[in-house]
């Protein structure tokens, strides 16, 4: 069976408080935090986040724009 390939590229606006993003760093840690929070915080403990859910952000989005959108058929490697 072939595989579904979805090929894509644009950007979303949504408010802090509609984002969600979960913990990465090093601690042993496994929470999550809104755009609110997330804004507070320094440069270098932004990058131990990452958003949680890039469709939920999508959804949430109040501006935004698809640059790109493609779906292709592939044979499995």
């Amino acid at each position: 069976m072939n595989d579904i390939v979805v090929e894509y590229s644009g950007w979303c606006k949504l408010l802090p408080q509609n984002a969600s993003f979960v913990y990465i760093g090093q601690d042993e840690d496994d929470h999550r935090i809104n755009g609110l929070d997330w804004l507070n915080l320094s440069e270098e403990k932004k990058a131990d986040y990452i958003l949680e859910d890039v469709v939920a952000a999508i959804r949430d989005s109040f501006d935004g724009s698809w640059e790109h959108i493609d779906v292709i058929e592939e044979e499995p490697v």
